[in-house]
């Protein structure tokens, strides 16, 4: 007798409870009991284990939006439910038997989560309110049911995914801009993209930010430090962003240089942080990767140790001169000859003669100390002048051009003082 006075106790202890507002602060309730919200609490999945939280079996509609779940397999059944708000999470499945747990449901909003994918027992629901926009959707061939149901329900947004691409055979790709970690100020502009063949999404420390590809920041603010992640299929990639007040004065000031090797635009750097920028005109003939210059912003405040060495020059002429000084470490001077006497001179650029004036000088220092094949080589220098002489280009009005000719006349005096040859310029 008294076991059955105990189970009586119980059952009603249990029915009690059940039909009540949840006894936390963190959710409010309708008078009815039939409306439960415990939206933007920061709650997370040991929520539905806390003893004190029983939703009312009368709950018709209930809004857990805006927290930290990432699984709802503990939520109680309740037989009543017709609206679940799920959205804004940190959900990554459904459980399976859903629908079996809330019979009545008919309006589900998951918008906002990391659901990569859907139990495929949902295909088995038609009268079905549902919202996933802002998912990273796999485009699976396991998934490509999902294109014939969403025909059958009312899908709020649709997702990226097409039919032709459940099941596309081809390699993914993964790659985002800028590539590496980067220190910027508060109040600059920032963008960041993300090239994928199948849909991408953002986060920022590990919470989503949005679902387009490209993410253009017009003013930075401190909130944007941290760790920058884009969502493809099983891939990711990742870059760390980190917005410095620009009223510390530990940084070197952006500036921009005009060189034989393109445009470059140094920003603002944190003192001791090396920079590095994709070179405008691809790699040197000697290197065969993607190339970048560096540029260091010195504990003084100062711009050091720029390094261009990778990045290919802008002009075609330029562009053969490294070529063949990567291709032939002897009878270089012999070389440029060869080149230069098949090409038209009106092509040359301020850079290309710069640069030739440059290598006389490098070959003439080298063959000045050991003096072996002394007159081959002042002749062929000699022949060398002769070309950048013929060049009818307004050149003379840049100090550059004049103080590089200047080292051309002391590198002749030089070669005339130690052999036998004269030299006059003979032109065409």
């Amino acid at each position: 007798m008294l076991s059955l006075y105990l189970l009586l106790i119980l059952y009603l202890t249990q029915h009690i409870l059940t039909d009540q507002c949840p006894s936390t602060n963190s959710c409010k309730c309708s008078s009815d009991l039939t409306i439960i919200s415990c939206t933007n609490q920061q709650l997370t999945d040991e929520f539905f284990l806390n003893l004190d939280v029983h939703f009312p079996k009368s709950t018709i509609v209930l809004n857990l939006s805006s927290n930290s779940f990432s699984s709802i397999n503990s939520l109680a059944n309740l037989d009543n439910l017709q609206t679940l708000d799920l959205s804004s999470n940190k959900l990554q499945s459904l459980p399976a038997n859903l629908f079996s747990k809330f019979p009545q449901l008919s309006s589900l909003y998951v918008q906002n989560n990391f659901l990569k994918t859907i139990p495929n027992t949902f295909n088995e629901i038609s009268n079905i309110n549902l919202d996933l926009s802002n998912n990273p959707i796999n485009c699976t061939c396991q998934l490509k049911w999902i294109v014939k149901w969403f025909e059958t329900i009312n899908l709020r947004s649709p997702i990226n995914c097409k039919e032709k691409d459940f099941c596309a055979d081809k390699k993914n790709f993964l790659h985002i801009t800028p590539e590496q970690s980067q220190i910027v100020y508060e109040n600059d502009s920032f963008t960041l993209k993300c090239s994928a063949n199948t849909k991408v999404f953002w986060t920022l420390n590990n919470e989503f930010y949005s679902g387009a590809s490209d993410i253009f920041i017009p003013r930075l603010q401190s909130n944007h430090s941290g760790s920058w992640t884009c969502h493809s299929l099983n891939q990711n990639r990742s870059i760390s962003l980190h917005v410095l007040n620009t009223q510390l004065n530990h940084f070197c000031q952006s500036i921009q240089m005009d060189t034989s090797k393109g445009y470059f635009y140094w920003p603002r750097t944190l003192t001791g942080q090396t920079i590095q920028i994709k070179c405008p005109f691809g790699s040197a003939a000697w290197f065969e990767y993607d190339a970048h210059a560096s540029y260091m912003c010195s504990k003084n405040r100062q711009w050091v140790d720029l390094d261009l060495s990778q990045c290919g020059f802008r002009t075609n002429i330029s562009r053969e001169f490294d070529r063949i000084l990567s291709h032939n470490q002897t009878n270089l001077l012999s070389k440029l000859v060869t080149y230069i006497s098949k090409i038209n001179l009106d092509e040359f650029q301020f850079d290309d003669i710069i640069f030739l004036i440059d290598l006389i000088d490098e070959e003439q220092s080298k063959y000045l100390t050991s003096r072996k094949n002394i007159e081959e080589i002042s002749m062929l220098i000699y022949r060398l002048t002769d070309f950048i002489l013929q060049v009818k280009q307004h050149f003379p009005i840049i100090k550059e051009y004049q103080s590089a000719l200047n080292r051309l006349r002391s590198i002749l005096e030089q070669l005339l003082n130690i052999t036998n040859h004269s030299w006059v310029y003979v032109g065409k």
